[in-house]
């Protein structure tokens, strides 16, 4: 996730993934416009994006199923 105003307008700002995973604009920019340049067609920034996409590509689909439920679901307010 992207700290842009998709978190508020989708009521997603108080999920785990928005409140603890979310990245500021500029290097997720920075990242795609460097990937773009050279060539790759697939970018994950951040070392916790980068840690999730390779646990759901390599766990059981049931696990994945429960992580993404999980950290998708509003916390209680702060």
């Amino acid at each position: 996730p992207t700290r842009t105003n998709f978190g508020q307008h989708a009521q997603m700002e108080q999920t785990p993934v928005f409140r603890f995973l979310a990245m500021d604009v500029k290097p997720v920019a920075l990242a795609g416009y460097r990937g773009t340049l050279s060539g790759r067609t697939l970018v994950v920034p951040g070392l916790a994006n980068k840690l999730l996409q390779l646990s759901s590509k390599y766990s059981h689909w049931g696990i994945v199923k429960q992580v993404m439920k999980y950290i998708m679901q509003p916390l209680p307010p702060r």
